[in-house]
């Protein structure tokens, strides 16, 4: 397998990560997944189908565990950090 990664023969599907997604420690992602913009991915989360935008997920695999509103988004000028 390395031998065909140097040669720019690639055995993996793209994956595609919209805007401002949120990644936790240690989450795999497998090929020919795309995660819409503002999702967040759980630590150690396993995602294996495609990710909605404004998506919370977890666990191995994956699932949804809710979706991010407009009430659970801090405007800018009130973020303390």
């Amino acid at each position: 397998m390395a031998e065909q990664r140097s040669q720019g023969i690639e055995t993996s599907k793209p994956i595609t990560i919209g805007n401002s997604v949120w990644i936790g420690a240690n989450a795999t992602i497998c090929g020919s997944v795309t995660i819409g913009d503002h999702a967040v991915i759980g630590a150690r989360a396993v995602v294996l189908h495609d990710i909605p935008e404004n998506t919370n997920v977890v666990g191995v695999p994956a699932k949804e565990i809710g979706k991010i509103t407009d009430k659970d988004i801090i405007p800018s000028g009130e973020i303390l950090f």
